[in-house]
């Protein structure tokens, strides 16, 4: 079995490479998955940081697995920063703490607590710099919304316990107000289907969530 078809990068080429070859299927898709937020979709970019290294944001190299730019409704410019997991447990190598990340967590007002020590440790740490990096965007005045997405298969019950837990610490569960959302790789499958597009469907299906062909070879 090929592993790198299971890695976030082949995930992500599988379900948003072909969104940034067509742009009516990308603005027919993002409004499914984001119906109060997108009104069209302005770019889609992978392994994309707008600000790597700059000391006004997180002055470090975080980038997210994919970013798009867009209009929301109201004709506001908005983004939607996307990290995208699949098998892993969250307990990944932590990034070294800097000085900024402490004085961000204070100014991007997401925070019941943004000193807590919790939010630099395993699980929530890589959610926080991210989460942060997304807000700082658009309190430097390059955006007038923000979004940071995680997207997860349902039976990844490791990140699902990541998302909530990093979920206690926010002032607001309310995605207009946190910036923060989750989604599992079933809703994604899901606004597939919502814009009629049934092959991508049984690909996404095929490759990343149907269980029993992993089951059938492990045990036949």
């Amino acid at each position: 079995m090929d592993k790198s078809a299971f890695q976030p990068a082949a995930l992500l080429q599988s379900f948003c490479g072909g969104l940034k070859l067509d742009e009516e299927k990308a603005n027919r898709f993002f409004k499914s998955l984001f119906p109060d937020y997108v009104q069209s979709v302005e770019g889609i970019y992978f392994e994309h940081s707008p600000a790597r290294g700059n000391p006004d944001y997180t002055h470090d190299y975080t980038a997210f697995d994919v970013f798009i730019e867009c209009i929301t409704p109201n004709g506001e410019s908005g983004h939607i920063a996307i990290e995208v997991k699949y098998a892993e447990s969250m307990t990944e190598p932590l990034a070294q703490l800097r000085p900024r990340y402490d004085e961000l967590s204070r100014q991007s007002g997401l925070y019941k607590d943004a000193d807590a020590k919790e939010l630099r440790q395993h699980p929530v740490q890589q959610l926080w710099r991210e989460h942060m990096l997304s807000r700082a965007l658009v309190q430097n005045g390059r955006y007038d919304n923000g979004r940071f997405i995680v997207i997860y298969p349902m039976q990844n019950y490791l990140c699902d316990r990541a998302v909530k837990s990093y979920q206690k610490y926010l002032i607001s569960n309310e995605p207009s107000e946190s910036g923060f959302k989750t989604l599992t790789l079933e809703d994604c499958i899901a606004a597939y289907r919502e814009i009629g597009d049934l092959d991508m469907v049984d690909a996404l299906y095929g490759r990343y969530l149907d269980f029993e062909r992993v089951e059938d070879v492990i045990f036949s």
